[in-house]
């Protein structure tokens, strides 16, 4: 008997063990997790896929440079009351950008 007393206090209760064998990960979740970190590690862009890429790019200096010698908006809504909208009068509209070049103009004729 007190052999038994001791032993009983080890013993999991079947309860506990079923609750505890349902939150316990199985063998087919396990696998597809680590197919799927597999999956990720190999599209990963490299290093040198990334300094590609940034190469191609423009930097901050040449956007503000390219974008001040855009005609502004102002420009064109003046060049089309001067045209009176249709592009047929031949006249030319000189501007002057942000950036500080010249930019002309010509109408279709």
């Amino acid at each position: 008997m007190k052999e038994m007393e001791s032993i009983l206090p080890a013993k999991a209760n079947k309860q506990d063990v079923s609750t505890q064998l349902a939150t316990k990960a199985n063998l087919f979740d396990i696998k597809s997790t680590m197919a799927e970190v597999a999956a990720n590690i190999e599209a990963k862009v490299s290093l040198e896929e990334f300094r590609t890429a940034m190469d191609d790019k423009l930097s901050r200096n040449e956007l503000c440079g390219r974008l001040q010698d855009k005609v502004s908006f102002e420009d064109m809504k003046r060049y089309v009351a001067l045209n009176g909208g249709d592009g047929a009068s031949g006249q030319k509209l000189t501007t002057q950008t942000a950036g500080g070049s010249i930019q002309t103009m010509a109408t279709r004729q």
